[in-house]
């Protein structure tokens, strides 16, 4: 049988659709330096680090996770550089036989998982139907332990990439491993550390399941016959006896262990089978009959009742971020469109996780002409931004001012006075640009924000604060003048007026891919 065809990314889709973090307002947007980075030349590998902007996201009910946005120079050069070493990888990726997710050239984003979590119980099925043990078992902060060095250890072999460490080509010595080049670009993003991955950018998951399918080729030679797979990292396999599952368990936290990662003991286990094939709580909602419009109000305070008890009994677990995603496209008239509004509102209070997808519904009912409950909804937003500005969580202020502006419903002066003093890129931009659009009953100071900016060069992680706000004309520059015109390159961008805030950005709560449904 010939080989499938799958096409490659370019280095343009990385630019343009695999840089920002999907999790950010839309105002930001990568178009202009996509455009621009077609026809200037990619800055030389080099030594040359930065530090990325750190942005917190909520994720679902208590879990959070810290999301990266590069400095835009090394992540044109490690975007370049793995669009052109595509082929190399993909020979890496089709050695692992139990990746259920290797990268794809996706619609939405530059590269995609081949698989996704709706997927997960058919799988199950598969790998369960000749087995009576199940080993599970996911790896402890991945992203966040990732060493870069195990970069080339997966492409080239742990022996030889230790004995070729160079990325710099030499007469002298033998070829330079083009992982080591791969590993020198991953560290040049976050300031030369040399563990963990930036999580948000796509180039991380190509980096990451690299490593993962590295890994995997051991897994397969020591347990081969044991069925089984692995979901980014998540393994199960499936043994026919306790000791067997007990080796499987042993010979996959050595085979980690060499690349300097390690198992999480809270989700390690042995189980005899017939298990779940799901996750225990989707059956109490998933099947969930929302009835005729007749008798909508009662099903819909049922439904989240329901939703509510289960998101009590399974703490961390996302039960509200199902529930609510499962109503996307659910048909209301005006005499339900404000109960449903007010039952997704006490969900995000609840459950910040899912505000953006609350938001999208309010904003399908604006749309739909439908009634909407501004009184509810501002008090709301007032309520999540004053909570979570001082614990300096950016994704639920950003999008509460965010809202605040689509909504027409401002924040107090309470809630302003709070926001100012945030340190956060991705928060200070947006209000700078919504203090226009009426996000504000009294606009924040941006002293704070300006002093940030005027400390900071374009290489330290407020470079984004530094170069937009100045750029807008936000904030005026500083006495030593525009740090953009000091970088040959940030000066190419400058003059060609590249901008990563979109100044004329539609006001508008945009979709969320369906895939994100599924827990």
């Amino acid at each position: 049988m010939p080989p499938i065809f799958i096409p490659s990314p370019c280095t343009s889709d990385f630019l343009q659709r695999g840089y920002f973090p999907k999790e950010l307002p839309p105002l930001f947007d990568t178009f202009s330096f996509c455009d621009l980075a077609k026809s200037i030349p990619v800055p030389d590998h080099g030594s040359l680090s930065s530090s990325p902007v750190r942005f917190s996201h909520s994720k679902y009910s208590s879990i959070r996770r810290e999301l990266s946005i590069p400095n835009p120079y090394q992540y044109f050069q490690l975007s370049d550089f793995l669009a052109s070493k595509w082929t190399d990888l993909e020979n890496g990726w089709v050695k692992s036989f139990i990746s259920k997710t290797k990268p794809e050239i996706s619609a939405s984003r530059a590269v995609e998982g081949a698989s996704q979590f709706a997927d997960l119980p058919a799988f199950r099925a598969e790998t369960r139907s000749s087995g009576r043990y199940l080993f599970k078992a996911d790896i402890s902060s991945f992203y966040h332990s990732i060493y870069s060095h195990s970069i080339p250890w997966a492409l080239h072999g742990k022996a030889t990439a230790k004995a070729n460490r160079d990325w710099r080509p030499s007469s002298k010595n033998p070829p330079v491993l083009w992982g080591n080049i791969a590993d020198l670009l991953v560290r040049n993003l976050q300031d030369g550390q040399t563990v963990g991955l930036p999580i948000g950018p796509d180039t991380s998951f190509v980096v990451a399941e690299t490593i993962l399918c590295g890994i995997d080729v051991s897994l397969q030679n020591k347990l081969a016959g044991i069925p089984g797979f692995r979901f980014i990292d998540d393994y199960e396999f499936v043994c026919s006896t306790r000791p067997e599952a007990e080796r499987a368990l042993a010979v996959l936290q050595d085979s980690l262990a060499g690349f300097q990662l390690r198992l999480n003991p809270r989700k390690t286990t042995i189980v005899e089978l017939p298990v779940a094939l799901d996750t225990p709580w989707v059956e109490g909602l998933g099947g969930f009959d929302l009835g005729t419009s007749t008798e909508l109000s009662t099903r819909l305070i049922r439904y989240f009742t329901r939703a509510f008890e289960l998101a009590r009994s399974h703490p961390g677990e996302p039960v509200l971020s199902y529930a609510t995603k499962r109503l996307a496209g659910l048909a209301v008239d005006d005499q339900h469109s404000k109960l449903l509004q007010q039952l997704l509102l006490q969900a995000a209070v609840a459950d910040p996780g899912i505000l953006r997808f609350v938001l999208r519904v309010f904003y399908e009912h604006r749309v739909a002409n439908l009634p909407v409950d501004n009184v509810n909804l501002g008090r709301a937003l007032n309520q999540l931004a004053l909570r979570h500005a001082p614990l300096g969580h950016g994704s639920e202020v950003a999008w509460c001012i965010w809202a605040a502006a689509v909504f027409g419903e401002p924040l107090n002066l309470r809630a302003a006075k709070e926001i100012e003093s945030m340190s956060d890129d991705i928060v200070a931009l947006t209000a700078m640009f919504a203090a226009q659009h009426g996000a504000f009953d009294s606009p924040p100071s941006f002293d704070y924000w300006r002093s940030l900016a005027d400390s900071s060069s374009l290489f330290d992680e407020h470079w984004l604060l530094g170069y937009e706000a100045i750029g807008q004309g936000w904030i005026p520059s500083p006495n030593s003048g525009d740090p953009a015109k000091g970088n040959s390159f940030f000066e190419s961008l400058r003059a060609n007026d590249v901008h990563f805030v979109d100044s004329v950005a539609e006001l508008e709560i945009p979709s969320i891919d369906p895939a994100s449904i599924y827990p």
